[in-house]
């Protein structure tokens, strides 16, 4: 004979999710009744957010803010990278508007040319 603690006993467990979530007492979880124990990050639900005698884990919880924090990160460092570029077109530009006058004015300009007399001994 094998003793199953009553807090791991299937039914005990199913009686205690449907105690903790069926709020119309209907004896059937429809989607409304259990969008509370949605993920706050993905949206999915999972089993052990649905048991009641499970708290919810500082690890769990640290995980899910590490790894929003990095998809955070990409997304900034996207953001940033595309502004650097954008920045550097824009001085592109700025530099071309300014060397033109400059390169104009040297092509129009008259050449001089100076005759050194030579001196032979």
């Amino acid at each position: 004979v094998v003793a199953i603690p009553l807090m791991q006993h299937p039914m005990y467990s199913a009686h205690g999710v449907l105690h903790e979530w069926d709020r119309n007492n209907d004896g059937l979880l429809d989607l409304s009744e259990i969008s509370r124990a949605a993920s706050r990050t993905d949206g999915k639900i999972s089993l052990s957010s649905l048991d009641p005698g499970v708290g919810t884990s500082l690890l769990k919880t640290a995980w899910e803010f590490v790894i929003v924090g990095m998809v955070l990160f990409f997304v900034v460092s996207v953001i940033e990278m595309m502004a650097r570029q954008k920045q550097a077109e824009f001085d592109q530009k700025e530099l071309d508007k300014l060397r033109e006058p400059a390169e104009r004015g040297a092509r129009m300009a008259p050449r001089l040319s100076i005759k050194v007399p030579m001196k032979l001994n």
